[in-house]
């Protein structure tokens, strides 16, 4: 489910929490192409192995040869077992003749792929990984790139945790990509009791997947499911250490606001905002669960009530710079006073933090209307707060100008 994060600094345990968990077996790309994207710019078929070679190295220890090395990548040979409909010069029983080892036995199933734009003549074809007959089945039926989006997740949502681990990667890949008003669009069609399910099963410790399973009960969950995320949320031990921070938490925390509304905000700033003893990875989770109800929460809880718990995180030194940044973006100029406090002082005068308070002062004092005649208040105290600004830290509130400029 793609939700847009903030472009600001994160720390290095933060970062983690934004890697994919990559499924077992499968080699991590900068951009993994799901099995919609193969089907449209390639020829993809289920081949069974039917025998190979595996690499050699052979060093010539004659004399006079100097350790010559011969070395060989292996080969495997596949037979074609099922095609997709409209492959026109691939066939059943055709044999493909691989120019690399592949680790398996007789009669194993693999999906292999060849760029259409390949010569059929010299093809290229390379192997995406065991694939099951269900599997196949699932590629064969997929709906084309071009139809809407919403009746794509409807196809890939019966496949989520599918048995076939390649299948429940892809489609769980799909739903990742997906944009949040899409998801929405099919929230009929979500499989509660299953989510349920997964959501009360999985490890957040480990298990990536939380983070979209925990948002989508959030969408079609009740009261029980509600609860259930709390439990999950709270009353589980929580992260002690750098290496063992809960990576799906984010997408639970913001199921559980969507189905708890303004009671499970106040366990969030009670558990998590306000408090300084838990790992900064749940606080920041906390933080990000109430950007997405201002995004997404469709006034489930007021504008007002969201800005008021962001409030809490402006003397957390580690999160100020983002709280700031948001209660910027929300116009909310009642925390002009504390936000100027925070600039210089002990636990917060680094750049980013700096930062982030010029930017605040500078769309303070431009948030004036086109047909107002006077400036508002806090528009006038702003402008002198930036002459303040500008005579301590000139450079600096010139390059946020024009970085703002540049917006």
């Amino acid at each position: 489910m793609h939700i847009a994060r903030p472009a600001a600094r994160l720390s290095a345990f933060l970062a983690c929490m934004l890697i994919a968990v990559i499924p077992e077996g499968a080699e991590a790309t900068s951009y993994q192409l799901t099995h919609s994207e193969l089907a449209a710019e390639s020829v993809v078929v289920l081949a069974e192995w039917v025998d190979g070679e595996p690499p050699r190295t052979v060093i010539d220890k004659r004399p006079g040869c100097d350790d010559v090395v011969e070395e060989s990548v292996g080969r495997a040979t596949f037979r074609i077992v099922r095609t997709r409909e409209g492959a026109s010069d691939v066939a059943v029983g055709q044999e493909i003749a691989y120019p690399r080892h592949v680790d398996a036995k007789k009669g194993d199933r693999f999906l292999l792929v060849r760029d259409t734009i390949d010569d059929p003549r010299v093809p290229y074809w390379s192997a995406s990984g065991r694939l099951s007959d269900a599997g196949f089945d699932y590629i064969a039926k997929l709906p084309a790139l071009d139809e809407p989006a919403a009746r794509r997740l409807e196809y890939f949502v019966r496949f989520l945790e599918f048995n076939d681990p390649q299948v429940a990667a892809d489609a769980f890949t799909e739903f990742e990509r997906a944009s949040y008003a899409d998801i929405v669009a099919i929230t009929d069609k979500l499989p509660r009791h299953k989510l349920r399910k997964w959501v009360a099963a999985m490890d957040p410790r480990k298990d990536r997947q939380l983070e979209l399973y925990g948002a989508l009960l959030g969408l079609c969950g009740d009261a029980s499911d509600a609860e259930l995320l709390r439990k999950r949320i709270v009353d589980e031990p929580r992260a002690s250490d750098k290496a063992d921070f809960r990576v799906g938490i984010g997408g639970m925390m913001d199921g559980y606001l969507l189905l708890a509304g303004e009671k499970g905000l106040a366990v969030l700033e009670r558990e998590f905002l306000s408090n300084r003893h838990v790992h900064l990875s749940e606080t920041y989770a906390a933080m990000q669960a109430v950007h997405f109800m201002w995004e997404h929460g469709g006034g489930k809880i007021g504008k007002e009530r969201l800005r008021e718990s962001m409030r809490l995180l402006l003397d957390h030194p580690d999160l100020v710079d983002f709280a700031i940044a948001y209660l910027t973006r929300w116009k909310d100029w009642s925390v002009r006073d504390h936000v100027l406090k925070l600039y210089g002082a002990a636990e917060f005068d680094i750049p980013p933090v700096k930062r982030a308070i010029i930017r605040y002062f500078l769309l303070c004092a431009r948030d004036v209307s086109a047909d107002a005649k006077t400036n508002p208040p806090h528009v006038a105290e702003a402008k002198r707060r930036l002459e303040d600004f500008r005579r301590r830290d000139p450079q600096l509130v010139a390059d946020v100008e024009r970085l703002l400029d540049l917006e």
